[in-house]
């Protein structure tokens, strides 16, 4: 997010639309779909193991890196130990 007030309320302007009127996905290439089915039966995979992915978005890791995983995985003190990429 931005410190600037118009590009925050832009920021939210454009996730309000995307709520309200998702834009459909027009192409998928056969990686991009094995992607898709993959790391969903690698969470699940995780999840017999007794290991909860918690699906992510941007994680500021640091003032200048961040990332954005396939999922994250937290200890019982909720600490993040892992961060997964999923190919």
């Amino acid at each position: 997010m931005s410190a600037k007030k118009d590009a925050r309320l832009n920021l939210i302007y454009e996730m309000i639309a995307e709520k309200i009127a998702p834009l459909q996905e027009t192409y998928q290439s056969g990686a991009m779909e094995r992607g898709h089915l993959v790391e969903t039966v690698v969470k699940e995979l995780y999840k017999e193991k007794g290991v909860m992915v918690e699906e992510v978005g941007f994680i500021k890791s640091l003032e200048w890196l961040g990332i954005s995983p396939d999922g994250i995985i937290r200890n019982s003190e909720g600490v993040i130990t892992r961060a997964i990429e999923i190919k």
